[in-house]
């Protein structure tokens, strides 16, 4: 069984290219906390609804940190722009990357990086791969 706390021991770095959290991923940082994953990001503010806001008894400021190396992976949300952003300089860690856009089955990210999406629709028609 794989132990998450064990794979993530260095933590997770949450990078918002403009800086603002999706409610996605504030609601991913709640979890990773609760599991005892420590969670780093450049996020100076979050977006979402204030009936269901995530990281509510969170300071985002203890949070904060540059993306440096030595966690164990990284997470860009493209949710803004769903656009591919090189996020580099970080190896050997693993980067994926998460879009909640409403139009993210559009969006795609080079290999050997993952891209986590909402909203996904068979029904749309995506040239290319």
């Amino acid at each position: 069984m794989l132990d998450l706390k064990k794979q993530f021991a260095r933590g997770i770095y949450i990078y918002a290219p403009d800086q603002t959290l999706t409610h996605f991923s504030g609601c991913l940082i709640e979890g990773l906390l609760d599991l005892g994953i420590p969670v780093k990001t450049n996020a100076t503010t979050l977006t979402s609804r204030p009936v269901s806001m995530p990281l509510r008894r969170v300071d985002l400021k203890e949070l904060n940190a540059e993306p440096l190396t030595g966690f164990s992976a990284y997470l860009v949300d493209i949710s803004t722009n769903n656009a591919f952003i090189p996020f580099e300089g970080v190896d050997p860690a693993p980067v994926a990357y998460i879009t909640t856009s409403d139009v993210s089955a559009f969006c795609s990210v080079p290999e050997p990086h993952i891209l986590f999406a909402a909203h996904d629709s068979i029904n749309a028609v995506k040239p290319g791969n």
